[in-house]
């Protein structure tokens, strides 16, 4: 019977874990250009590859779990397809056990720049002679730029699809894990104003 596991954690296994990239850089050379998993998926399987080639002895010592194999050529397949910023950002947050950062906190937002009476300060291409009135002075309050809000919510959510894809391509192929999930939030930033006010905040 498989074992059911969420896919964020199958990719830090085989990324962290059974250090699938180092396996791959080890057996690139003489699986050439093309699918690198199923040449890969059979030398895990016999757990050396049998060659009399010097070249052969890369593949002594090469240890790493098949199901590796397919997460990764998974994540591949995205990058193929033109999703190579959600497969980079897959790669990346399962190499070091981390997720996307989504910004959390206060938005910043314009304020009215004021003046030493109080009011809203006029900006003039003349400051001195007051000439030339070119409009109201605002500047960022405190918080998070809307613009970086954007950017990095934007990322959370590329990758939160990611592994929804990774799931369904690995799904039938894998041999001792179902993947499940994710089960990470899909905006964990739609419920943060709720939590805070739960909290007492």
């Amino acid at each position: 019977m498989k074992a059911e596991k969420d896919i964020e954690a199958l990719l830090e296994w085989a990324y962290r874990e059974q250090h699938i990239e180092a396996a791959v850089r080890q057996l690139m050379p003489t699986l050439g250009g093309g699918s690198t998993v199923s040449g890969l998926l059979q030398v895990l399987e016999l757990g050396t590859r049998i060659d009399s080639s010097s070249a052969g002895e890369r593949f002594a010592g090469v240890r790493c779990h098949e199901d590796a194999a397919v997460i990764y050529d998974a994540v591949q397949q995205l990058a193929r397809a033109g999703l190579t910023e959600t497969a980079g950002l897959l790669t990346l947050h399962a190499r070091v056990g981390t997720r996307p950062d989504w910004c959390p906190g206060e938005i910043a937002e314009q304020v009215p720049v004021l003046d030493k009476r109080g009011n809203h300060k006029k900006l003039y291409r003349d400051q001195a002679k007051q000439r030339g009135f070119l409009g109201y002075a605002w500047e960022w309050s405190d918080g998070n730029r809307p613009d970086k809000v954007a950017h990095f919510r934007a990322q959370w959510t590329a990758w939160r699809l990611g592994l929804a894809d990774v799931a369904k391509l690995v799904n039938g192929e894998l041999s001792a894990f179902h993947a499940t999930g994710p089960a990470v939030a899909a905006e964990p930033w739609a419920w943060e104003p709720a939590q805070a006010l739960q909290s007492g905040a």
